[in-house]
């Protein structure tokens, strides 16, 4: 889901466009966090994937 959301949206997308994620792949090409950091909402949603980790990281932006 990132590689098509940074193709459909070239770096820098936040700010050009204000869609859920865009700050998210923004961050990873600046090295704040890795891509392997950013799971799609609708996976977690329909159980795609599951985050096994006591550790969740959950970012607000405004």
């Amino acid at each position: 889901m990132t590689e098509k959301k940074e193709e459909e949206f070239p770096y820098p997308s936040f700010g050009a466009n204000n869609i859920i994620g865009s700050k998210f792949t923004d961050m990873a090409h600046d090295g704040i966090i890795s891509k392997d950091e950013i799971t799609d909402l609708g996976d977690i949603i329909f159980g795609k994937k599951r985050e096994e980790s006591v550790k969740i990281r959950v970012l607000f932006i405004l």
